[in-house]
């Protein structure tokens, strides 16, 4: 499978393009380029009409992964997202979806630091961090965003992995905050997220940004497919990485909750057809595209 990030790609998606040509000339089992958006939040309509749009230039299917909307902004817009996917479909363009079955996406700590800080790499981090208007101005914009999301403060935001203190894994920011004196203000909070964030290349988080109403509509939609968002392992490959099967397992249970526990809300033969396709891409190691 090819994988095509075209946020990580490209500036304007004239530049990925003839990239995602290219792929047209391989075969046929390796033209399933996966995409992951520019945007899953305000912008997310138009990240899925760049990636749909790269597709049917280049004359490809387009995988659009881990399918969402973040952020209580933009809560209940999968209708028009999944409208798009549709329409798209509608004009013969052969676009599907994947997604994980749960409300809450991983990635690092610092996404929620302005982007205009990490230029320069991580020296010009620190500098920035260090230099008291230039961290002012960080956490003033870091509330900002914080406040333009609906949200009080970073209990949203949970460590998954702090190497240098493993005490911290499974603690909110807020948590963390606490045990460190400070009060539970975004602006002091922001302020532990810069200390964290200096002090090692890299903080794995989970944030819990998404609504089950969304992920319930994603669901029940017939060309989309189960993804754990686990890390990618050669193809059936007889060694699994242990965070790759609880991963895996932790999916399981989600599925069969939503399956299960809320009265099969999707049919039966949905439910059987995205399970088998999540079970063979995670044990194999790779989420292969659906083929219908």
């Amino acid at each position: 499978m090819v994988i095509i990030p075209y946020a990580a790609l490209c500036s304007v998606n004239t530049n990925a393009t003839p990239l995602s040509k290219s792929n047209c000339k391989w075969s046929s089992w390796l033209r399933k380029p996966s995409s992951h958006i520019r945007s899953e939040g305000d912008k997310v309509t138009e990240a899925i009409d760049e990636a749909i749009s790269i597709g049917e230039v280049a004359n490809m299917p387009v995988q659009i992964s881990h399918f969402k909307v973040t952020y209580k902004p933009n809560w209940g817009r999968s209708v028009h997202t999944l409208a798009q996917v549709e329409a798209a479909r509608l004009r013969g363009i052969d676009v599907t979806i994947d997604q994980y079955p749960y409300v809450a996406s991983s990635t690092t700590l610092s996404t929620t630091v302005p982007s205009w800080v990490f230029p320069g790499g991580r020296d010009s981090v620190l500098w920035r961090s260090n230099d008291k208007p230039t961290r002012q101005k960080i956490k003033k914009e870091m509330t900002e965003t914080l406040k333009s999301k609906k949200l009080k403060n970073y209990d949203y935001a949970l460590i998954a992995r702090y190497a240098l203190d493993n005490t911290y894994n499974g603690k909110t920011i807020t948590d963390v905050n606490k045990l460190k004196g400070r009060k539970t203000k975004p602006m002091e909070e922001a302020e532990t997220i810069l200390d964290l964030i200096a002090s090692t290349d890299r903080v794995q988080m989970v944030y819990f940004s998404m609504d089950e109403a969304d992920l319930r509509r994603i669901l029940q939609y017939p060309f989309n497919m189960f993804a754990s968002d686990a890390g990618m392992v050669q193809a059936c490959h007889t060694y699994v990485h242990t965070e790759q099967m609880h991963l895996f397992l932790v999916s399981t249970c989600a599925i069969l909750k939503l399956f299960i526990w809320k009265k099969l809300f999707v049919e039966r033969h949905h439910c059987l057809h995205h399970g088998l396709i999540f079970a063979i891409g995670d044990c194999c190691g790779k989420v292969w595209r659906p083929m219908w």
